[in-house]
């Protein structure tokens, strides 16, 4: 009986021990877990940002490291949702320059905020703007910021092709298709394929070549010159003009129902006349380009230059000035660049002018111009004709022959 009471009792306490190690492992573990838990959130806030300096003593952050640490996290996040997001700052109130435009004035703010929205659709977009505004370079911007930047952008001069070759440029050939066709050719479109197809000058295009492009926009396909079946292809349309479409299709030049296939999206891009400040950024850029392509000093534009190049009325855009400025830094190699070094060309609306009846009746021989000239100067110098004559940096001989001419 003693015997089996000392078992009972051995066995009561061997069942208590086990029951308070189960215990202290239970509790020990629910600990480990909190303090992993918490370890873990601050190792994830330190990601956000390099580890902050004034960690407190106790392993947890300062109130102003914490709110520090917050709104640089909120930075990081807003810079990274603008330069991924298709909009980008769209909602800003200044607008960065899109693609590779440059220009700050208002009428481009609202282009480029324009342009944003527009690049992430696959819509055809058709683009408006005088020869030199720089419609390629809008449709390249166009193609960069769309979800189809990856894929090529093709180029095509609708104007420079001969209408005979246009339809296997564009849409490809086999060998043997015609004479002269030696090999397959695949043509821009399917060149284009997954990118974007640019037609320049499209309303240049005959008629039975723009039933065929209908055709394609229709379809989605194309069928090469001697080909018997056609290929589908996917790309984006984005066609340019320097004249109203509109007006093309009034005067039967330019099919209707194309135009309603094309002109979707329209993008009117202005004259470099109508941007004010813009042609002082631009000429800026390009003194800076054309001076390191030349191998010249040129780093900055007089105050008399950039005036002229503000009162110019620009009729080529901004290719005529591209044109200026280079032949200006390839003919001269100085630090500034003038306003003699520019030569402007003779603004066509002033020279009109000069030519009307109204300013040709106020002009007046030119030695009765010279004779109240020198005439004022020995006035304002008191009758004395050497002080007269260095005002007007001629000799005073010369002073004293024209106004004995003048007597005579």
């Amino acid at each position: 009986m003693l015997l089996f009471f000392c078992k009972k009792v051995t066995f009561c306490k061997v069942s208590g021990f086990v029951l308070f190690f189960l215990c202290r492992e239970l509790v020990m573990h629910l600990i480990n877990r909190k303090s992993d838990k918490q370890s873990g959130e601050k190792t994830f806030c330190r990601l956000g940002k390099e580890a902050p300096r004034n960690i407190e003593s106790t392993g947890g952050l300062s109130k102003t490291t914490g709110k520090a640490l917050f709104g640089s996290t909120q930075k990081a996040a807003r810079h990274v949702q603008s330069k991924h997001s298709p909009q980008g700052d769209a909602g800003r109130e200044t607008e960065r320059p899109f693609g590779q435009f440059i220009g700050s004035s208002a009428i481009m703010q609202r282009l480029y905020r324009s342009l944003r929205l527009l690049a992430g659709s696959s819509a055809p977009a058709f683009i408006l703007g005088e020869s030199g505004t720089g419609k390629e370079l809008c449709a390249e911007a166009l193609h960069q910021y769309s979800a189809r930047f990856r894929g090529p952008f093709v180029a095509v001069n609708c104007a420079a092709i001969p209408k005979d070759l246009l339809e296997s440029q564009l849409f490809g050939h086999l060998k043997g298709a015609f004479t002269g066709a030696s090999c397959d050719r695949p043509g821009y479109a399917l060149a284009a394929h997954e990118g974007t197809l640019f037609l320049d000058e499209v309303t240049e295009l005959s008629l039975e070549m723009q039933s065929k492009l209908l055709r394609f926009l229709q379809t989605g396909q194309v069928m090469p010159v001697g080909a018997s079946s056609p290929r589908k292809i996917d790309c984006r349309i984005v066609c340019a003009s320097n004249v109203d479409p509109a007006e093309q299709v009034e005067q039967g030049k330019f099919r209707e129902d194309l135009y309603y296939r094309l002109f979707v999206i329209p993008i009117e891009l202005p004259p470099l006349s109508a941007r004010g400040g813009d042609v002082i950024e631009i000429a800026r850029a390009l003194l800076l380009r054309y001076s390191a392509e030349e191998g010249r000093a040129f780093q900055h534009l007089s105050p008399a230059a950039e005036q002229a190049l503000l009162d110019h009325p620009w009729p080529g855009n901004v290719r005529e000035l591209e044109n200026i400025l280079r032949r200006a830094i390839v003919m001269h190699d100085e630090v500034v660049l003038t306003e003699a070094m520019l030569k402007l060309p003779v603004n066509a609306k002033s020279a009109s002018s000069l030519t009307s009846p109204t300013a040709s009746s106020a002009l007046r021989p030119l030695w009765m111009v010279e004779r109240d000239t020198i005439e004022m100067a020995i006035a304002s110098c008191n009758g004395n004709i050497a002080q007269a004559a260095a005002l007007l940096e001629v000799a005073p001989s010369t002073i004293y022959r024209k106004r004995l001419t003048w007597s005579m």
